[in-house]
């Protein structure tokens, strides 16, 4: 029995859970040798002092996808995951995307789609790369005809963006597992900061483009993530680099 370990939020639960099934398939490991365990275990305090944080401890794989190929086990104090940033995982991940695609069927959730528009995520509660005064700099630069929706991990600050340019609208969905499903299947062009929600998207639909600012001032986010993003770009069609001072919108 071959054993892997999950643990994080939506976007992470899926590319780990995709680079274990590339890791199953590349080693030509069957479905009944496999076994998956979701810790949610010793998360900082953060998560769980600040209002719509939990959303470490939800199964979203269950949620996501209609189907059970491994059993999964959960673990309220587990710790360990997949490492899917290196290059060995990556590759795996280019390599079985097709049949990882056509493998894992989403369910049936009654979401609202994007209708082709610009979509705008903002990261900002564990992990925040652009700040309030950048993004709406970068809406800015929009045309009206251009601007879509805004979401992302906290909907005050949506709804902050929202009121600074009118413009722009929130999602009509209620969840982020809604807004998720619209990315990874509708046809739009969606920009973000890093973050494994859009970058998981891009990876089941290659008929949006995704755009992933570069915008890291502090080094919050390791090379060796980095240099992963950038080998998903010279693989995938629909994933590239934009940049915040970039007045040319896409």
């Amino acid at each position: 029995m071959y054993h892997y370990n999950i643990r994080g939020g939506l976007g992470t639960q899926v590319l780990q859970f995709v680079n274990v099934y590339a890791d199953a398939l590349n080693k030509g490991l069957t479905n009944e040798k496999l076994e998956i365990t979701l810790n949610f275990g010793n998360y900082d305090k953060w998560f769980y002092t600040n209002p719509g944080n939990h959303i470490v401890d939800l199964d979203f794989l269950s949620a996501l996808f209609d189907f059970s190929p491994f059993p999964i086990i959960k673990n309220k104090i587990g710790t360990h995951k997949s490492n899917c940033f290196n290059m060995k995982s990556a590759m795996n991940m280019v390599k079985y995307r097709e049949t990882i695609i056509d493998l894992m069927k989403f369910k049936s959730y009654p979401f609202v789609p994007f209708n082709k528009e610009y979509v705008l995520h903002t990261r900002t509660k564990d992990r925040q790369l652009i700040s309030r005064k950048e993004y709406i700099e970068y809406i800015g630069n929009f045309d009206s005809s251009q601007c879509g929706y805004i979401i992302g991990d906290d909907s005050t600050f949506c709804e902050s963006l929202v009121s600074s340019n009118t413009n722009w609208k929130l999602s009509d969905n209620e969840t982020s597992v809604n807004d998720w499903l619209a990315l990874a299947t509708g046809e739009n062009k969606v920009v973000s900061s890093f973050t494994t929600y859009t970058l998981s998207a891009a990876y089941f639909n290659p008929n949006s483009k995704f755009y992933i600012l570069k915008n890291d001032p502090n080094n919050m986010v390791s090379s060796s993530d980095w240099d992963t993003v950038e080998y998903f770009i010279q693989e995938f069609n629909n994933l590239e680099y934009a940049y915040l001072e970039n007045k040319t919108i896409y």
